[in-house]
């Protein structure tokens, strides 16, 4: 337990900053992936051809 607490305490700050950075990363990439829908064929990429327009 002392060992883990004083990791944490000597690298709390690049820990801190290293899972901000991870955070941005999933955020850019949950921003640019396509919208698609899933059926019970699978997941495609689109929009359905018989969908009404909004």
């Amino acid at each position: 337990m002392c060992v883990e607490y004083n990791l944490m305490v000597r690298s709390g700050i690049t820990f801190g900053v290293t899972s901000t950075f991870a955070l941005l990363v999933v955020l850019n990439a949950l921003l640019r992936a396509p919208e698609g829908y899933e059926d019970e064929s699978g997941f495609h990429i689109g929009v359905l051809a018989d969908a009404a327009p909004l």
